[in-house]
């Protein structure tokens, strides 16, 4: 698994937020036990919700049989006391999973198996990751938040305002996306609406379009 969504309920800090996400996969014949890696692509709220379930008298990882592999440029930046206080949902669902020893940090290059590898990219982030695979012969990408919108593919220039570095977000966006137009590889991009959130990059008459693939 890549990424774990919106924080959900029951905690106390999280009463105003939605998550849905072990239904999706429920819906999708995928227990939380059959999930043996999870994979972060930075340490937003929006991507470590369901790390860490509080529905019992203490925390315990959603996926119990899971490692956890993180960006170590996101925990040195999210860790720090002047970050930390701002981000309170990496106390909850990314300390914790220190603390049990199921997290790993991880740096640009690291290979996950023989087929998926994690690339740096920062400028989201200061530890933002892809990971990128490769099987069968074929290539594909899960790009977290290095794109945002359909607009980016045209317009990688275009930054969005939480981005810690937008020069570094415009040039590491610029990068994938020249690779993936010329690699032929499938992107996906889960900030994307959920009917085009999978395709590809694809020039036409002197543009780059986003090709979905249904």
């Amino acid at each position: 698994m890549v990424d774990t969504g919106m924080v959900p309920g029951p905690h106390p800090s999280r009463a105003n937020r939605t998550g849905d996400m072990l239904n999706q996969l429920k819906n999708s014949g995928v227990n939380p036990e059959d999930v043996d890696l999870v994979l972060i692509t930075h340490m937003h709220i929006d991507h470590v919700g369901w790390n860490v379930d509080y529905s019992g008298s203490e925390p315990k990882p959603t996926f119990p049989n899971a490692r956890y592999l993180a960006p170590q440029l996101d925990w040195d930046h999210f860790t720090k006391p002047e970050f930390a206080k701002d981000a309170p949902w990496v106390a909850e669902n990314i300390l914790p999973l220190e603390e049990m020893g199921l997290l790993e940090l991880i740096g640009d290059g690291y290979a996950v198996s023989d087929e998926i590898k994690a690339i740096s990219t920062p400028g989201h982030t200061p530890g933002h990751m892809v990971f990128d695979i490769t099987s069968q012969g074929k290539k594909a990408m899960v790009v977290g938040d290095l794109l945002h919108s359909r607009v980016q593919v045209e317009r990688p220039e275009w930054t969005a305002g939480v981005d810690t570095d937008k020069e570094a977000s415009q040039k590491n966006r610029k990068m994938i996306l020249d690779r993936a137009e010329s690699e032929d590889i499938v992107i996906a991009a889960g900030h994307f609406h959920p009917d085009d959130h999978i395709g590809k990059v694809i020039t036409m008459e002197g543009k780059r379009f986003w090709q979905v693939i249904s």
